[in-house]
């Protein structure tokens, strides 16, 4: 049946109605793992089993049942091997919280318990493990932790899991590593097969590969219903249903951690809504154990090895003092050696010592009879602390006090006449600390009169001080003030010297650049102005010729008219028998026309005479006012030219010089075009 069951499993399918069985065969790996798988499980069950039955023999058969119990913790040591797996960790784990557990009782409770009885002591300084706690138990991010999230993923690998513990720890935690191979490391996988953990005994190599397929070592269903049936009795009843197997509560309360399988506990063949793996179940049985133990009042004991290979009469000084430092048992001892590791409430020890001491001793009070008790039995102050509510002694001392009583050295005499001596030096000494304490009151009244006084004169001098202060503090600040304005106008006034220079320097260079060009336009216009005015002058004096010409021809032409119309007169005169008039200045020659003689004359008629006597003198004026009208016009275009300097674009009527110069020549055009069309010979 084991055979057949760790060699094939069965799987279902189908609906209920219709349920269909099949077996399928396991490879060589799969078997072997359903062989270990049930290897551990039945460990697990006879463990359990054997606990159970040993704390059902130990209890009294008619008792009550009892919560107080004697409980032994053997746990397995420190493992640290060439190849260190899943096994290793979980056993290392185990190691860190006992650890834990001793550190936290051996020092942090009794440095505690120290101040809480105003013990005064040197602080032993320790070595904590809670990180590498944490770097394995967080809930979110430990190593055990990671590797059930790695496992609950489609198909796991042992790869992942390292690729996110190197992640998720390393750099972030000091106790995580990589490990390097080499002689000096001892370590013979690389970064790649496995990773160090720091532990408190030192740094372990973890190989990863197995971590995935032993986390989820689990049993199958035809396993357990193998393993329920079978014939042996403690098989059968190890392995019977769930249901019928005893509570956690019902059974005997201890210690024991339960064995290896992710199926472990006391569960049997009944349904289970969710596989707990290997990790998982060891860390809640360790919460568990963690739980008894706080609730305990622990005594430790430790195993040395003498030698790394657990030989006879061999003893290697080295590995043990490693060990001895690894396991905190230096700073332990020393803790020892430096404190008061005995202690006894008051009120206990004077229940257990009044019988023995004579009735003037007993009715002191429970701190002062332990204290009387300790003065007459001349213990020595530095071997015990008296602390709030109980009394400290070192090592030992506690014996000798009961060696002391029990022997009956002393009698009892011997001790009422030393407490009573002791009792009357203590009064003698609280006498003497009350008249000190006087002393002490009366000086401290007499400083605190003297500060009163000098409180009062502060207050006088307070006012007087911050006075002086202000008045100090208001010179300088004018002083400040006043250099500053100094300081600050020096540097104004050079920046603005030295910006005006700057600015007419650019005014310099920007006027001698406009000034250069102004010239330079000044020059041609200026220049154009002289032709314009030498044109104006040359032809204003033509027009003057022509028109002293003008008016010459037309005194010419009424001179010769009028010896036209005398000679016409004088012709029609001798016609008709008259002799001709003379007039003297009739006669008048030309400049260039010969004598006008009667017989030369043209006989016109007196109107046409007229006629063009009158347009000959309208032509005239009208070319008299045109000639003013242009002199005018030119006088007034100079006079524009001339107030307009230097500027070149607007001058006195608006026009420019272009415009003023377009008006000019076509002043000058019309008008010689006009004096042109006129013909003198008309």
């Amino acid at each position: 049946m084991l055979l057949k069951v760790t060699t094939s499993r069965t799987l279902s399918a189908g609906r209920k109605a219709d349920l269909e069985e099949y077996s399928v065969p396991l490879n060589v790996v799969q078997a072997q793992h359903s062989r270990d798988a049930i290897a551990k499980m039945v460990y697990a069950k006879v463990f359990n089993w054997l606990v159970a039955r040993i704390n059902e023999s130990l209890a009294q058969q008619g008792a009550q049942e009892s919560h107080a119990f004697i409980g032994i913790l053997d746990i397995y040591g420190f493992e640290v091997f060439q190849t260190n797996s899943f096994e290793q960790l979980c056993i290392n784990y185990a190691n860190e919280q006992l650890q834990q557990h001793f550190i936290v009782h051996t020092f942090k409770q009794e440095q505690e318990l120290y101040k809480h009885e105003g013990i005064q002591w040197k602080e032993v300084p320790y070595s904590d493990n809670r990180d590498c706690l944490e770097l394995l138990q967080d809930s979110k991010r430990g190593l055990f932790s990671l590797l059930d999230e790695i496992c609950r993923m489609p198909k796991p690998k042992d790869e992942g899991y390292l690729e996110r513990v190197y992640s998720d720890h390393l750099g972030k935690s000091k106790r995580l590593q990589q490990p390097r191979p080499g002689k000096d490391s001892g370590f013979i996988h690389s970064a790649r097969e496995a990773f160090v953990v720091d532990h408190f005994a030192g740094k372990v190599c973890y190989a990863v590969m197995g971590f995935v397929s032993k986390n989820t070592d689990a049993l199958t269903v035809d396993c357990e219903l193998a393993l329920a049936g079978s014939r042996h009795s403690i098989m059968g009843m190890c392995f019977k249903p769930a249901e019928a197997a005893p509570k956690s509560s019902d059974r005997p309360r201890g210690f024991g951690l339960g064995g290896g399988g992710g199926s472990g506990g006391a569960g049997g063949t009944g349904a289970r809504a969710k596989k707990a793996t290997v990790s998982s179940s060891y860390m809640s049985q360790m919460a568990k154990l963690q739980e008894d133990l706080q609730a305990c009042a622990p005594h430790f004991i430790r195993c040395i090895k003498t030698n790394r290979a657990s030989k006879a009469n061999a003893f290697d000084g080295s590995y043990v003092l490693m060990q001895l430092r690894c396991s905190g048992m230096m700073e332990a001892l020393e803790l020892m050696q430096a404190g008061y590791p005995t202690r006894c409430p008051y009120k206990e020890l004077a229940t257990r010592y009044r019988p023995v001491m004579p009735p003037a001793v007993s009715r002191l009070s429970d701190a002062l009879f332990v204290e009387a008790i300790l003065e007459a039995l001349e213990m020595e102050r530095t071997k015990y602390k008296l602390g709030i509510t109980r009394v400290f002694f070192r090592a030992g001392q506690l014996a000798f006090l009961e060696r002391l009583t029990g022997q009956g050295d002393i009698s009892s005499e011997e001790i009422v006449t030393r407490v009573t001596k002791w009792l009357h030096n203590r009064r003698k000494r609280m006498i003497r600390l009350g008249m000190l304490g006087m002393l002490v009151f009366t000086r401290m009244l007499r400083v605190i009169r003297l500060a009163r006084m000098l409180q009062a004169a502060t207050r006088i001098l307070l006012p007087l001080q911050r006075w002086c202060n202000r008045a100090t503090a208001t010179r300088r600040s004018k002083a400040a003030t006043a250099i500053q304005a100094l300081v600050r106008g020096s540097l104004a006034s050079r920046r603005w010297r030295a910006q005006r220079w700057g600015v007419l320097l650019l005014q310099r260079l920007a006027r001698g650049m406009l000034a250069r060009r102004s010239t330079g336009r000044m020059v041609q216009v200026q220049r154009k102005r002289q032709e314009a005015a030498n044109a104006v002058r040359a032809d204003h004096a033509r027009r003057r010729q022509t028109r002293m010409s003008t008016v010459a021809n037309a005194d010419l032409k009424k001179a010769q008219a009028q010896h036209l119309v005398k000679a016409s007169t004088d012709a029609a005169q001798s016609a008709a028998g008259q002799p001709p008039r003379r007039n003297p200045t009739v006669g008048i020659r030309g400049p260039s026309s010969p004598e006008t003689t009667p017989s030369a004359a043209v006989a016109v008629m007196p109107a046409e005479v007229d006629s063009t006597l009158k347009q000959l003198l309208e032509l005239s004026k009208q070319q008299s006012r045109q000639l003013d009208s242009t002199l005018v016009r030119l006088s007034s275009l100079e006079t524009r030219v001339a107030v307009g300097g230097g500027r070149s674009s607007i001058t006195d009527g608006g026009y420019s010089e272009r415009e003023e110069e377009d008006e000019a020549v076509g002043i000058l055009s019309s008008n010689s075009a006009s004096i042109a069309g006129f013909d003198p010979q008309q």
